[in-house]
Order: C-alpha cells, then structure tokens, then sequence
C-alpha cells in the first residue's frame, strides 16, 4: 500500500494527474512551512521538526476530544491505532504471508508502540509534565535549588523547555529503539540468505525510498521554515538579499541531491531486475556525475556573488563574512560516479562481446 503510495507521488512524470497532485503537495507544504512558528530555532529546533507530526495528531485528537462524547470516543479509538501500529503492521504481514510470529519482534513493536504512545500523550496533555515538576520542586531534597527564585514568566519559559526536552527525550528513544529494530531485522535476513548484488539492491530501494521522502521535506519544508525565520529578523535589504540568495543556493544543492537518488534508484532497478551490463546503467552513472559537477558550478558562482555583494556593500552590511572554500566532496563524487561509468561501460563491451562469441 505504501509502496503504491510512495510510487504514485514518485512517478509523477509519467501523468499530468500524478503531477498536479505532487505540485498541490510540494505548494501546500511550502505554505505550511511559512506559516509555522517556532519558539527558538537555535537551541530547540531539532525538537520542533522532530516532534512536528506528533503534534499534528495531538492537536487533531484534542480538537476531536473536546468536541463531544463521541469525539473522545473516536479520538480514544484513533489514539489507540496510531500508538499500536507498528504491532499491527507486524501482524497483518504476518498473517498475510502465513508465518510464525517471532517473540524479540512483538517485543520490539510493543516497546515502540509503547514509546509511540507515551509521547502523543504527553503532547495531548502537556499539563502531567508541568504537575510532576511541581511534586519534585515541593520535596526538601531539592528546595533549594535556583529554580524557586525565578520570576513567574522565566519559570513559564522554563517548564515549557523542560516539557519539549522531555518529549523530545521519547521522541529519541522512539527512534533509537526503531533503528535497533530495522538492524535486527536486516541481521536476521542476511542470516537467511546470503546478500549479492541484487538481493542488496532491494534493502538499498527501500533505505532510498525513506531518503528520498526525508530529503524532500527539508528541502520543501525544513528551508523554507529556517530561511523564513532569518529574513524576518532583519529589516536591512542587503542582509535580506544575502538571505534569499543563501536560501536559493542550499534549495539548489537539495534539489540536485534529489535528481542524484533518483538517478541511483533507477539504477538500483536495474541491478534488482539483475541487469547488470547495460547502457542504461552507464548513461544513469554518468548523470550522477555530470550533476555532481554541476554541484561543484553552483557552489563556485554562488561563492562568487555571495562575495562579491559583501564587498560592494561594506557601508551597508553590520556583519561581512568573506568565505570561499573548494566544495572536495561533490568533486570527489563526480570523479567516482565518471570513474564508475568508465569502469561499467569497458565491463558493458566485454559482455557484449562474449555474447556475440559462439
């Protein structure tokens, strides 16, 4: 179902429909991200884009829970879905395909749904984080600690850190028992089977796949977000311009990032389908070089302007910050997708000529 899903959006070339859907998608992304607040991006940030689908689904299940009685009762029942669907998503494949259910992997679905559950909840009810301070700060033990000497708007932004730093500690934990889980899992199928080349290709689609979704929200989500809130805190046009122009740049260097893991799961197609020698896999790790080097033009120029415009204006710029560093890693990795290429097309020949051999 997933990978339909991920497919549709992904393919969208190949129908005006499916482009028009991804172009509503990427636009109403970019609009959520510029009407998003965040409190501090230097010190909390990661929290915010860590705990931004958390809370969504707890603001939509307390607006559900508030509503009416069968509001709660569907908020209850949807609370309770999301926080077991790693179990249930377990179990369905299981049965679907007719196998043992194997004790380590409930018990890590368990612990995720678990921790799943325990940081929705404290996002729906961020009060309980707030009354377990009060229980501490009322023993002995620690009543003499600074904490009781803050003003009541320093103590409002304290305990609002604590709770984010708390449901942030969840968040972690979530994700460092999920990683634990998909290692185990990949530890169990090599186990099985003994990894090549194309049976490798389909583990690297999927790890592609959840790259591929990842990067497209902090090109369309996480920049314009992070950009939105520097512009807004100058008023000088330059700076703002330098801005912009910084924007654009990471934008490029993203959207090239993209174009490259589209290239590469193409090419992990190929060696799935078991097509090793082709001039399709030539052509598509000579792309990955050529926009590698592209990478390396835009990085040059954009070094160029970016200089260039703080020399121009001194007398308008607070801060001037002259840089100019040679971009190593996407030189290096034009050089070894050519290479690659070089290496793929000479071994392409000798296929091709052993075949014709009778």
């Amino acid at each position: 179902m997933l990978n339909k899903l991920f497919y549709v959006l992904y393919d969208f070339h190949k129908s005006k429909i499916r482009f028009i859907i991804i172009t509503a998608i990427t636009l109403l992304t970019v609009i959520l991200a510029l009407n998003t607040k965040i409190d501090n991006p230097k010190k909390i940030f990661i929290f915010d884009i860590l705990s931004f689908p958390f809370k969504i689904i707890s603001d939509i299940l307390k607006s559900l829970s508030l509503s009416s009685k069968l509001g709660n009762v569907i908020a209850l029942i949807l609370f309770t879905l999301i926080s077991f669907l790693p179990v249930l998503i377990y179990l369905v494949r299981k049965l679907r395909k007719k196998e043992k259910i194997c004790f380590i992997d409930v018990l890590f679905t368990l612990i995720i749904s678990a921790l799943i559950g325990i940081s929705l909840y404290y996002h729906i009810n961020p009060s309980l984080i707030k009354s377990q301070i009060d229980v501490l700060t009322d023993t002995n033990a620690i009543s003499n600690l600074p904490i009781h000497s803050l003003e009541n708007d320093d103590m409002n932004e304290y305990l609002k850190l604590f709770q984010k730093i708390v449901n942030l500690g969840f968040i972690y934990i979530t994700l460092i028992f999920s990683i634990t889980y998909f290692v185990y899992l990949f530890y169990k199928h090599t186990k099985k089977e003994k990894l090549n080349l194309f049976k490798a290709s389909g583990i690297l689609l999927n790890i592609q796949k959840i790259v591929y979704v990842f990067l497209y929200l902090i090109t369309f989500f996480l920049i314009p977000l992070v950009y939105k809130d520097a512009y807004s805190k100058t008023n000088v046009k330059n700076e703002q311009f330098l801005i912009i122009l910084e924007c654009i740049f990471i934008f490029s260097t993203l959207i090239i990032t993209l174009i490259v893991i589209r290239f590469l799961h193409d090419l992990l197609l190929n060696f799935k389908a078991e097509i090793l020698f082709s001039e399709d896999n030539v052509m598509l790790l000579k792309k990955c070089s050529y926009v590698y080097f592209l990478y390396v033009l835009i990085t040059l120029l954009y070094q160029f302007i970016y200089n260039g415009y703080q020399l121009l204006n001194t007398d308008k710029l607070a801060n001037i910050s002259i840089t100019f560093t040679i971009p190593y890693t996407p030189i290096v990795l034009a050089l070894i997708f050519y290479l690659l290429s070089l290496i793929m097309n000479q071994s392409y020949e000798i296929y091709k000529e052993n075949s014709l051999t009778i």
